[in-house]
């Protein structure tokens, strides 16, 4: 009597190791690829700029304004064309003087090889109005 179900030659049980093999170096392969595009991505993606003051619009009664926020680590920053230092986190301060009416600030941050991340800040500058008292008036 003989057995119904025939074997599996060996010969065909080397296609499986060779087609395993071929899907993990096609992953592998897709795996590096995506790294690659990810790491290229983040260099030349602009950096992250958040200002946290002044707000956009605002209205100051103080000559001076201080400019306050943070970028990412290392990345080039300027504020109205002049270079600002950050500290190793980011994080910047600068104190700007204003003009009577309307002022234009532009904040720039870039990394060595990324584009620049740009923002424009309308602030407007009216000097507080003094109040004198003088009791010979009524």
């Amino acid at each position: 009597m003989t057995h119904p179900i025939k074997p599996i030659p060996s010969r065909d049980l080397l296609v499986v190791p060779k087609f395993l093999g071929l899907i993990f170096l096609i992953l592998l392969a897709l795996g590096l690829i995506i790294n690659i595009t990810l790491g290229v991505k983040k260099i030349i993606l602009p950096p992250e700029l958040i200002l946290e003051s002044p707000q956009n619009g605002a209205l100051m009664r103080d000559p001076v304004v201080e400019v306050r926020g943070r970028t990412e680590p290392g990345s080039l920053l300027s504020l109205n064309n002049q270079t600002i230092i950050t500290t190793y986190d980011g994080l910047f301060r600068e104190l700007l003087p204003l003009q009577n009416g309307l002022n234009r600030i532009n904040i720039s941050a870039r990394k060595r090889y990324s584009r620049p991340k740009n923002l424009e800040l309308r602030i407007i500058y009216e000097p507080a109005k003094e109040l004198t008292y003088n009791p010979l008036t009524r």
